[in-house]
C-alpha cells in the first residue's frame, strides 16, 4: 500500500506543470501548491455568438489592425506525399497564402507546413508590446483537440528569433485523426482553437520570461534558457517585425520528438497527410508600431516647411 501510495504521489508530480504562470490572460487552473493542472479549453459561445472563457479571438475580430505582408522564408516538412492519398488535384506548398487577412476558407486558403516545416513572416506594420494581446495566430483544425501544433518566435532583426515559453501538459500519444482534450493540456503552442479562432500572443510575457530565467525559481530546461538568453538581448518589444512558426511532429520520439519550455515531450496528432502539420490560416496584428509623438509632429513640421519653401520659390520665379 505504501509503495502505491508514492508511486501516486510520484505521477502526480510529473504531471503537473510549472508555477511559471501565463501572462497572456489564458485561463489556467492550479493546484494547492501553485502548480498547473490544466489551461482553457476551446472557445465556448454565448447567446450572442460571443466566445467567453477562454483568449480566442475571430479571425474578423475588429483588434486586428493588420496582417503579414511577406514571407521572407519557408521550409516545408514531411509528409505531403504519402502512398493512399491523393492530393494531386491542388497544390499545398504556396505560402503566399499566408499574407494578408485569414478568409475563414479551410481548404484553399491555409499553408500546411509538413510535419517539422516551419514559416518565417514580415509584418511592415510592425509588432508593438500593448496593451494584452499583441498578435494572433490562426489555424484550422476542424474540431476541438485536433490543432496541429507549432512553436511561435518573434524577432527585431530578422536573424535572431525568440521563442515564446510554452506548456504541454499530455503524456499520451495522439493519433491522427482521434478526437482528443487537449486544449487544455497546451499553452502557446500555435494555435490551440479550432478554425477561425486564434491564438493571442503577449510581448510583455517575454520579459516575464526573462525575469523568470533570472530568477533562483526557474524550471524552464536548460535548452530553453540557452536559446532565449542568446537571442533575448537583440529583441526590442517595442519594435517587433517578423514572426517565425515551427511545426511540431507530435510523435514524441526519435528525430521527431519536441520538448516544451520545461522539458516535456508534446504529443501532436501524428501523423496526419496530404496537408501535414500545422495549417496557417494567417498571422494578425492587435498592436501596431506607433509613431512616437515627437517623431509625428517633426515630420509634420518638415512638410509644412517644405510646402511654404515650395511656394516662396514659385512666387520668386513669377
Amino acid at each position: 500500500m505504501k509503495k502505491y501510495i508514492l508511486l501516486t504521489i510520484f505521477i502526480s508530480s510529473i504531471l503537473r506543470a510549472s508555477p511559471y504562470l501565463p501572462q497572456n490572460g489564458e485561463a489556467y487552473e492550479v493546484d494547492s501548491d501553485g502548480y498547473i493542472t490544466s489551461f482553457g479549453g476551446d472557445p465556448v459561445f454565448d447567446n450572442n455568438n460571443s466566445t467567453v472563457g477562454t483568449a480566442a479571438i475571430h479571425y474578423q475580430s475588429p483588434q486586428i489592425k493588420a496582417w503579414a505582408t511577406s514571407v521572407v522564408s519557408v521550409n516545408f516538412g514531411k509528409y505531403f506525399d504519402v502512398s493512399g492519398y491523393d492530393y494531386s488535384d491542388y497544390d499545398w506548398k504556396v505560402p503566399e497564402r499566408a499574407i494578408g487577412p485569414a478568409t475563414g476558407d479551410h481548404y484553399y486558403g491555409v499553408v500546411p507546413l509538413g510535419s517539422g516545416g516551419d514559416i518565417t513572416l514580415y509584418f511592415s506594420s510592425g509588432i508593438s508590446n500593448g496593451d494584452g494581446f499583441d498578435f494572433v495566430i490562426f489555424e484550422n483544425a476542424d474540431f476541438a483537440g485536433f490543432a496541429e501544433l507549432a512553436y511561435v518566435e518573434v524577432s527585431s532583426d530578422g536573424e535572431h528569433f525568440v521563442r515564446f515559453p510554452n506548456m504541454f501538459l499530455g503524456t499520451s500519444k495522439i493519433t491522427a485523426f482521434g478526437n482528443t482534450s487537449y486544449p487544455q493540456l497546451s499553452y502557446n503552442l500555435g494555435s490551440k482553437y479550432h478554425k477561425d479562432y486564434g491564438h493571442g500572443y503577449d510581448l510583455a510575457e517575454l520579459e516575464y520570461a526573462y525575469n523568470y530565467i533570472m530568477s533562483e525559481d526557474s524550471e524552464f530546461s536548460d535548452e530553453y534558457k540557452d536559446a532565449f538568453l542568446a537571442d533575448y538581448q537583440y529583441l526590442d518589444l517595442e519594435n517587433v517585425n517578423y514572426v517565425r512558426i515551427v511545426d511540431i511532429p507530435g510523435r514524441g520520439s526519435g528525430d521527431e520528438a519536441r520538448y516544451d519550455s520545461f522539458g516535456n515531450i508534446i504529443y501532436d496528432p501524428y501523423r496526419t497527410t496530404g496537408t501535414p502539420g500545422f495549417d496557417l490560416q494567417g498571422v494578425g496584428v492587435i498592436n501596431t508600431i506607433v509613431i512616437p509623438e515627437s517623431e509625428s509632429i517633426a515630420s509634420v513640421l518638415a512638410l509644412v516647411a517644405l510646402f511654404l519653401a515650395y511656394h516662396t520659390k514659385r512666387k520668386k520665379v513669377k
